[in-house]
């Protein structure tokens, strides 16, 4: 559940920023490239950040950590592409 929030909080920052740059005036085109070459750092900084989180408690060994692992393996991969959708295609 925590990964579809975060999956779903990249793509609302960047159309937030968008939407702010298209109040000032400017151009969808130039709100679009403006909102995102000032978030991709921040959404970069996130994505690595969460999932390096994820990689250490995934990568536990023992009998009742196998199901927890691939759902960790599975959130990390979550968070992963959120980012690239949040740079790519929310703008």
């Amino acid at each position: 559940m925590l990964s579809v929030g975060l999956v779903v909080d990249d793509a609302i920052v960047m159309v937030e920023n968008v939407e702010r740059h298209l109040h000032l005036g400017q151009p969808p085109l130039r709100a679009a490239m403006d909102a995102a070459r000032e978030l991709v750092g921040p959404i970069i900084a996130m994505t690595i950040t969460l999932a390096a989180v994820y990689t250490p408690v995934a990568s536990r060994v023992d009998s009742r950590a196998s199901l927890s692992a691939n759902l960790l393996s599975r959130g990390r991969l979550q968070v992963i592409i959120s980012g690239v959708v949040a740079l790519t295609l929310s703008p």
